[in-house]
């Protein structure tokens, strides 16, 4: 359940911080809540009842209850559990949606602002594992021993490395903007001219005209065709 991973993180002193679920509804609480009429009885307006009347144009931050309730059993009384949580989020005008958070992270600590930044960093973490499984190999270990696990993710981590570095110079050494060269596209692009990159290190004797051609034709399919869309790190702060 919820209530216990979120009561677990806590207990052990740390933060957490997700997306609130759709059908997700808890109660708000406030300095103007009622007290409860007896220790079981959840308390506060509903989340999405506050919401219809909440200005669009002011950040969501609100102090909330989830709770869990428990059917009788055993000739006991049905119960609930309880634990209060923050509400941060903004509304978006584009999907016509509040986008909204769950943490423990108190206001002292971060601001609502901070809180969906926050969130949107996650997404680069998101991506750079993605590109590490998909384009790396990460996702695919076959085997359980240890020492063979870690090689293996040391190697697609070098990998990774050695692929931003040259990235890094591409941009570098193009007259385009750096934001035409996506580090997606790039990722499935590398992972295909690697073989091709390594050929030319180790020959003895260099080719240039092997060398301008596989530049050449990393320069042209490394520009993302369709810019016009925006990237999903884009996405993710927007």
């Amino acid at each position: 359940h919820r209530i216990e991973l979120f009561e677990s993180i806590g207990k052990f002193g740390g933060y957490f911080l997700g997306r609130l679920k759709d059908n997700s509804n808890p109660r708000v609480i406030n300095d103007k809540t009622p007290p409860r009429r007896n220790p079981g009885e959840p308390v506060g307006i509903k989340l999405k009842t506050c919401l219809e009347t909440w200005d669009k144009t002011k950040p969501v931050d609100l102090e909330v209850e989830f709770y869990n309730y428990f059917p009788p059993k055993k000739g006991r009384k049905g119960t609930f559990k309880f634990i209060r949580c923050r509400i941060v989020g903004c509304y978006n005008a584009e999907t016509k949606k509040y986008h909204l958070y769950v943490t423990n992270i108190p206001k002292a600590v971060l601001t609502t602002e901070q809180i969906v930044k926050l969130y949107g960093a996650r997404w680069l973490v998101e991506l750079l594992f993605r590109e590490l499984k998909m384009n790396y190999r990460l996702g695919e270990i076959p085997s359980r021993k240890r020492h063979v696990v870690e090689a293996l993710v040391y190697a697609a981590l070098i990998t990774l490395l050695i692929s931003r570095k040259f990235l890094t110079e591409i941009r570098r050494t193009s007259k385009m903007a750096r934001d035409k060269f996506p580090e997606e596209r790039w990722a499935t692009l590398w992972a295909a001219i690697s073989v091709d990159l390594l050929a030319i290190i180790l020959r003895p004797n260099p080719d240039p005209t092997s060398e301008r051609y596989l530049l050449s034709m990393i320069q042209h399919e490394a520009v993302d065709p369709n810019r016009k869309r925006r990237l999903l790190p884009e996405r993710a702060f927007a």
